[in-house]
């Protein structure tokens, strides 16, 4: 799964997961030209960049699920919101910067509220406010709802 965080200095960055929902984020950078050239790609390495990705550092410790990336203006800071399977919830996650330091994620649903949660894809309101906005779906009922975190 793949969360694209935007296009800094002519190059799309995401932070992508293994298949499943209990792998770490790494890192990844492109061209904005590039997108579809395999070989064009770099991955953070931990100390830099390189273009093996077997040699990319997990940026976001497992497990990372329905990533979802986006800077937010207001805290001046990086956010990531994903489902943690392990703790049955939607957590955000914040750093400086997309190499991190990221932080161990705080809950914004607990799957105890929400039974069967998965998702939490940032809305283009959470950019530049003191809250996030994230859609969050459920597995019963099949349905899409739209959340509000106040972080202020």
């Amino acid at each position: 799964m793949i969360g694209f965080a935007g296009v800094l200095d002519g190059r799309a960055h995401l932070l992508g997961t293994p298949s499943g929902r209990f792998g770490a984020g790494h890192l990844a950078r492109v061209g904005a030209d590039d997108l579809l050239e395999p070989a064009a790609y770099e991955y953070w390495t931990g100390s830099g960049w390189g273009d093996d990705p077997l040699a990319a550092a997990p940026v976001l410790p497992a497990p990372v699920a329905e990533l979802s990336v986006q800077f937010n203006r207001h805290f001046d800071r990086w956010f990531a919101v994903h489902l943690d399977e392990q703790r049955a919830a939607i957590v955000l996650r914040t750093a400086p910067e997309l190499t991190g330091p990221w932080s161990g994620g705080e809950v914004v649903v607990s799957g105890a509220d929400c039974p069967g949660l998965y998702g939490g894809f940032l809305h283009p309101w959470a950019a530049d406010r003191p809250a996030i906005y994230f859609t969050l779906t459920q597995w019963g009922p099949y349905n899409v709802d739209f959340f509000r975190a106040d972080l202020a």
